[in-house]
């Protein structure tokens, strides 16, 4: 993941850095960044840490 967001080091690399930075690439070989991208990888960040967060109560028996 660390590799696919646009960060502090990429920014000789773009025209208007501050516009693009903490953007979501469409791969590592792709640097276009589109809402959408940044939008589902947050949501699956999201996910997995409600899950874990569900699975750790489960398993300490606050649930």
């Amino acid at each position: 993941m660390d590799r696919l967001v646009i960060q502090e080091r990429d920014a000789s690399l773009l025209p208007n850095p501050e516009f693009a930075i903490g953007g979501l690439r469409q791969s590592l070989y792709a640097s276009e960044i589109r809402v959408d991208f940044v939008q589902h990888s947050l949501s699956a960040i999201l996910e997995v840490y409600a899950s874990s967060e569900h699975v750790q109560a489960m398993a300490q028996g606050s649930e």
